[in-house]
């Protein structure tokens, strides 16, 4: 009976969080439409002296201008590397940057794998693809990079179901659950300062994997400390940000399935009631300080 009661009261809790939360974002899309409205009518009327300005015709000197065109410095600079050397052209193939860059990620992100034909164990070959998936993901973070972290959030997703599907996780869940919490915690800090895509999907995939496997292993363990750590971040950078708002509500979400999870083990009779208490502290200070 006592459980039962809990658990109304606990879905009571969860429908009131619900409830505000989709009200909050109502007045969030709200005020931002009324701000883009005010955005809009300043624009026009900054744009109104300009489009009356439009009529005028104002002389310009042709000598003027072409004295000033050539002063340039694309234009000195085409005179200075203008010479006889330069101007043969032979019919070499080019290969662009972004091909390149691609083609050495692809390298990189199978390059762990020539190990399975070394004998080397398979815990510790997952462990140097997800450390490839998580360098690619912190390489993103540069502009001329940028596609790195799209190719380290799929890497990353390869080598995490490869070591789930060869055993190597259940064999060695401390190093696993290391990599995925470091993986996943890589792509929220790069969809907090660059886009909000790549690194998602990181997270999520990695968060996934780590609950799956404390799905099996228990959620007591390396596997779910590593999927707290996912989630616990996934919920500081939501609420950073507006725009990543969305990751807030999905790391709440995330939450719920996790102490669900750990509802039908046998460490929940110890364990979950400290579970829920340190998940529901989490989101209220985060309610508290950015309310």
């Amino acid at each position: 009976m006592g459980l039962w009661i809990l658990f109304a009261l606990q879905l009571a809790a969860t429908g009131l969080g619900f409830a505000y939360l989709w009200r909050r974002q109502g007045l969030l899309s709200d005020e931002i439409a009324r701000l883009h409205a005010e955005l809009a009518a300043a624009e026009s009327q900054a744009a109104a002296p300009r489009r009356r300005a439009r009529g005028t015709v104002v002389p310009v000197d042709a000598e003027v201008v072409a004295i000033t065109a050539a002063q340039t410095p694309r234009a000195r600079a085409e005179r200075a590397w203008t010479t006889p050397g330069n101007a043969l052209r032979f019919n070499t193939p080019q290969v662009l940057p972004e091909k390149l860059r691609g083609l050495i990620l692809g390298v990189v992100a199978a390059a762990p794998a020539l190990a399975f034909f070394a004998g080397v164990d398979a815990s510790f070959i997952v462990a140097g693809g997800l450390a490839v998936a998580l360098a690619m993901t912190l390489l993103g973070l540069r502009y001329e990079w940028r596609a790195s972290a799209w190719a380290g959030a799929i890497t990353g997703a390869g080598w995490a179901l490869v070591g789930f599907v060869l055993g190597s996780a259940h064999a060695a869940p401390v190093v696993y659950s290391v990599f995925i919490a470091f993986c996943g915690v890589a792509g929220l800090l790069h969809a907090h300062m660059r886009r909000a895509a790549p690194g998602s999907v990181a997270a999520l995939v990695m968060a996934s994997m780590a609950l799956a496997l404390a799905s099996q292993i228990g959620v007591i363990g390396p596997a779910g400390a590593a999927f707290g750590i996912i989630v616990t971040a996934a919920t500081l950078v939501g609420a950073l940000s507006l725009r990543l708002e969305a990751l807030h509500l999905a790391a709440f979400g995330a939450a719920l399935i996790g102490l669900f999870v750990l509802s039908g083990q046998d460490a929940a009779a110890i364990w979950f009631t400290p579970a829920t208490t340190w998940a529901g502290a989490i989101f209220l200070a985060v309610a508290l300080v950015r309310v």
